[in-house]
């Protein structure tokens, strides 16, 4: 919901809810009582703000509601019972917390923006990171906290044209963040499944940039790039005196540097000069990352240099060419990517749609 006062003032309001509920059953064995364990989990943000636009400037305040509730069976050995008896007893988690902050804009000339924001947010856990995925790739950890970052941003962007048809969009910026029970993904004990586990202490310090041109509505081409510097910052892993190894390391397992390139060409149809014809071609870059922790030399491995290249061809056509077929080639040279752990991309494949447009 959104309530404009005139053309300065707005008081917008949002409340998102969602929930989880799985059940599960093992037909082959009776007895695996872990698969008939509820797994239920709600969520609902609550938000409100202000926004003040006036001129070449804006600002905006807001505050939000974070809530979960997490229901789950936790196993456990009665008391007296023998080595290797197990049931399970009702547990809740119920998490409830205020976020706030403010984000400007102001353009200094009619082409160039700055912008800047602040906030306190917090990552809730998803359901798959609390339950896991039913055995695929991803191990649940029902006492995932949820995370707590503060978050810095400053940016500026610049539009200009280059004669009529020739524009041109730049633009950068960089942020820092401060979180607290960082949730990552780690390998389990068995190092077969990937779980979400929290870090107490993370910074990161990045840039993002990125550049687009366009002629007229015939060419557009882009390319983006990140950098960020993801540091452990927990210096005494719990109930320890002495530093941990691992302090300010870069997080494992999670990219530091990637980026995109794109550019597609779009011309009359040679057949008939009402229907359109797109060419596409996009770039996929992701710098190698350490699957472990780097100052634990003896598993100093590696997740590779990802460099793919795609291609596109789409057909418009009928009324304001709502009609529209596309063929795709996804990783041509069938390059190894990855995700991170076990989360492999297909290789070289080739896809068609068709899309109508009402």
């Amino acid at each position: 919901m959104n309530y404009t006062f005139n053309d300065t003032h707005q008081l917008p309001a949002s409340n998102v809810y969602t929930t989880f509920d799985r059940k599960r059953e093992n037909l082959l064995s009776e007895q695996a009582q872990i698969y008939s364990q509820p797994q239920k989990t709600s969520k609902n943000i609550a938000g409100i703000g202000y926004t003040f636009e006036k001129e070449n400037w804006s600002i905006t305040t807001f505050l939000k509601n974070y809530n979960q509730v997490t229901t789950f069976e936790e196993a456990y050995r009665p008391v007296g019972s023998e080595y290797g008896t197990v049931a399970y007893r009702p547990k809740r988690n119920t998490f409830n917390d205020l976020g706030y902050g403010a984000a400007a804009t102001y353009f200094l000339t009619d082409n160039f923006q700055l912008k800047a924001s602040f906030e306190k947010s917090f990552r809730l856990p998803e359901p798959n990171e609390l339950f896991g995925d039913g055995g695929v790739l991803l191990q649940g950890n029902n006492s995932l906290r949820p995370e707590k970052s503060y978050n810095y941003n400053f940016g500026a962007g610049y539009f200009f044209r280059i004669r009529k048809n020739h524009q041109v969009n730049l633009s950068g910026n960089g942020f820092y963040r401060d979180a607290k029970d960082f949730i990552r993904p780690r390998l389990n004990q068995n190092q077969v499944f990937q779980v979400m586990d929290n870090l107490a202490d993370v910074t990161n310090l990045g840039l993002e940039a990125e550049a687009r041109y366009s002629y007229k509505d015939k060419l557009s081409a882009g390319a983006n790039l990140t950098y960020q510097n993801l540091r452990n910052n927990t210096r005494f892993e719990s109930g320890q005196t002495r530093e941990s190894i691992v302090y300010r390391d870069r997080i494992p397992n999670i990219p530091y540097l990637y980026g995109n390139a794109d550019a597609t060409y779009t011309f009359d149809s040679p057949f008939n000069s009402k229907n359109r014809v797109s060419f596409g071609y996009n770039l996929l870059y992701v710098h190698s990352f350490y699957l472990y922790w780097p100052s634990l030399g003896s598993t100093k491995l590696e997740v590779p240099e990802q460099i793919a290249h795609d291609l596109s061809l789409t057909y418009s056509f009928g009324k304001k060419n709502n009609f529209q077929f596309t063929l795709e080639a996804r990783n041509l040279t069938d390059a190894n990517l990855y995700d991170n752990f076990s989360l492999k991309k297909p290789g070289r494949n080739y896809t068609g749609k068709i899309r109508y447009s009402f």
